[in-house]
C-alpha cells in the first residue's frame, strides 16, 4: 500500500486544482483546458501569422490545412479536435522532422502521409514568432544541404 500514499505536495496540488475548478476558473489557470477551448478558427488565424512571418522561399513549401488534434497526444482514444495546422510537403519528413527537434526552443511536428504537420493547439500566442523563426531555419538549413 505504500506505493498509493500520496505527499503533502501532491496533496497541496490537488487541493488548488480542484479550486482552481470549483472556482470555474480553469480555462484562465489550466493551460489544458486553454488549450482544449481554442476554437478552429482561432488556431487558422495563428497558422496564418506564422506563415506570413516566414521568408518567401520557405513559406512557398508550407500550406494551412485542415487537421485534427488528438486530447491527450492519443492517450485518450476516440477524443479528437478538429482544426487547422501548417503542412510541409515536399522534402525528407523524417529530415525536416530531426531539424526541428534539434532547434532551440526544440519543436515537435508529426508526420502523416509524407507530410510534416505543425499542430499548434498547443502553442501559445508568445510562442509564434520563436516557432516562426524556428521553422524557417529549419527549412533553409534543409534546402542548403540539399543544394
Amino acid at each position: 500500500m505504500r506505493a498509493l500514499r500520496v505527499d503533502k505536495l501532491t496533496l497541496a496540488a490537488v487541493e488548488v486544482t480542484a479550486e482552481i475548478h470549483l472556482a470555474a476558473a480553469a480555462r484562465q489557470h489550466l493551460p489544458l483546458h486553454r488549450m482544449l477551448a481554442v476554437r478552429a478558427d482561432e488556431l487558422r488565424v495563428r497558422c496564418e501569422q506564422v506563415a506570413s512571418s516566414l521568408s518567401p522561399d520557405c513559406a512557398a513549401c508550407v500550406s494551412i490545412e485542415p487537421c485534427i488534434s488528438q486530447v491527450g497526444g492519443g492517450s485518450i482514444p476516440g477524443s479528437e479536435l478538429a482544426g487547422f495546422g501548417l503542412v510541409v510537403g515536399g522534402m525528407d519528413c523524417d529530415q525536416l522532422a530531426t531539424t526541428l527537434r534539434s532547434e532551440d526552443p526544440p519543436v515537435l511536428a508529426r508526420i502523416h502521409r509524407d507530410e510534416v504537420i505543425l499542430d499548434l493547439r498547443t502553442v501559445a500566442e508568445t510562442e509564434l514568432s520563436d516557432l516562426a523563426g524556428v521553422l524557417d531555419r529549419s527549412l533553409r538549413r534543409l534546402r542548403e544541404s540539399v543544394q
